[in-house]
């Protein structure tokens, strides 16, 4: 028979000794890693406001109209990137929006040589993520990977563009969850005051009012045909921006992509202005009914400057004390004062087509009138109301997170995307720090003075008609 024997270790503390010198602790001797700072001496504090940095960024435009923009970043070896290639929302017929939407999705359910399953396996044994889908201008793709398997996540997208799948199957799927989302989205408050906000500033028929996977009805209309027609013609590296961060040169790049470059090519495609039709009233409540609502969301909307003015970066720098976040005017009264909601907050959003200015909560039902009141009081009086004093904090915080603000490659690729969207010279960061720094007390009241004007306020609220509409006089109740 088998025997296990067992043995005792006694320890014998007289034999322990502790290397001690005046009662502190010192380590065994070993050798230390070579350094460039001198670990001995207590490093100098940095300055109260330090200056940000512009990362040094590459471009290059191919031969086949790809632009591209990287920066060489080898904290980690990773690589982060975006390519966006036409075809986005605004090219949707009339009555066939969310066919941009439907065809960014089908993009990620396989390709003409591997099937959904194949491709989700293939790029997740590449320890990478790839996701493809549509904004207003483009279809985008967007990924991360480890930068030694960049060239073959590289193939696999370059699959992805030259050899779409068109999988009817996976369309009836993708379509099936939008109309799942479609009915979500119908009785949850905060998208049925954003889609009528949109509807009233933009008019019904424009393309802004129209969420980006479209509604029930164009959802049945569109079909694979509209699909490949949509692709076939309007992406095309024409329109290709192709932006990256990380453990990659511009040679690498290029020779990574050379391929793809090759075989694609396409004709120039001009992207259409959308349709923006006559805002509706404004100064005036237009009420949503959601029958027993125990709670209220209340939406103020108006037109700002788009994101290309030059007063679009003082309207951010304004918002910042009113309701950038827990800090600001809106959540500190309508929260912390009153206690009606958990949250208040506003800010400017802009690109080269809109511009406009939100404030928005979801309030207490019985406190609905109260709340829509406190609003428009903070917002009417808040420039007449600022101080030297809340200029400096905004200042001085907002200069210390820029300083921070591009220490991931994902906010460093967002950097360079404005860049190629929007055209902004490299160091457009540095103009905007600059921009903080100049800021008056003057400049700040003269852009309230402009841009937050009650009177041109569209006020939306969604909640309990039979007990809260009639608090609000000239009120109108709408559909949804």
């Amino acid at each position: 028979a088998n025997s296990t024997a067992t043995y005792a270790v006694t320890e014998n503390v007289a034999d322990q000794k502790m290397k001690a010198q005046e009662g502190k602790i010192v380590d065994d001797a070993y050798p230390f890693t070579p350094s460039k700072i001198d670990r001995t001496k207590e490093p100098d504090f940095l300055a109260n406001t330090p200056s940000f940095n512009v990362p040094k960024i590459w471009t290059k435009e191919l031969t086949n109209g790809i632009k591209v923009q990287g920066i060489v970043n080898t904290e980690i070896p990773m690589i982060t990137f975006s390519m966006t290639m036409g075809g986005g929302r605004l090219f949707d017929a009339k009555g066939k929006n969310g066919t941009a939407y439907l065809t960014a999705a089908l993009m990620n359910e396989g390709t003409e040589l591997r099937t959904p399953a194949q491709l989700a396996k293939d790029i997740a044994m590449l320890g990478a993520n790839v996701n493809v889908s549509a904004g207003l201008e483009d279809i985008t793709i967007r990924g991360n990977c480890l930068a030694r398997n960049f060239p073959k996540v590289m193939s696999i997208i370059e699959e992805m563009i030259l050899h779409p799948r068109y999988d009817a199957a996976e369309l009836e799927n993708i379509k099936a969850r939008v109309s799942v989302m479609i009915k979500q989205n119908s009785v949850n408050p905060q998208s049925i005051a954003g889609g009528a906000a949109s509807k009233l500033l933009f008019g019904k028929e424009s393309p802004l009012a129209i969420p980006a996977y479209g509604t029930a009805a164009t959802l049945t209309a569109i079909t694979m045909d509209d699909i490949k027609a949509h692709y076939e013609k309007y992406t095309t590296p024409k329109l290709c921006k192709f932006n990256i961060v990380g453990s990659a040169t511009a040679p690498e790049v290029e020779k990574t992509i050379a391929s793809l470059v090759k075989k694609w090519n396409g004709k120039d495609v001009t992207i259409p202005a959308p349709y923006i039709g006559k805002a509706a009233q404004t100064n005036k409540i237009y009420f949503i009914d959601q029958p027993g609502a125990q709670q209220s969301v209340i939406m103020l909307i108006k037109k700002g400057p788009l994101y290309t003015n030059n007063d679009f970066y003082p309207c951010v720098i304004l918002n910042r004390a009113l309701g950038s976040g827990s800090n600001g005017i809106l959540f500190e009264v309508l929260r912390l004062q009153k206690g009606y909601t958990y949250g208040a907050y506003s800010n400017f959003s802009g690109n080269k087509y809109y511009g406009l200015f939100n404030a928005s909560s979801s309030v207490q039902g019985s406190v609905t009138r109260e709340a829509v009141d406190l609003f428009n009081d903070i917002i009417r009086n808040y420039g007449s109301e600022y101080t030297q004093e809340k200029l400096d904090e905004t200042k001085a915080a907002m200069l210390k997170e820029n300083c921070g603000s591009m220490e991931t490659q994902d906010a460093m690729l967002g950097m360079l995307s404005t860049i190629s969207d929007y055209g902004k010279p490299q160091n457009y960061m540095l103009e905007q720090e600059q921009v903080i720094k100049n800021m008056t007390l003057e400049q700040i009241k003269d852009i309230a003075a402009k841009y937050l004007k009650s009177a041109e306020f569209i006020y939306v609220v969604v909640g309990d008609a039979k007990t809260q509409l009639s608090r609000f006089i000239g009120a109108e109740l709408i559909e949804k």
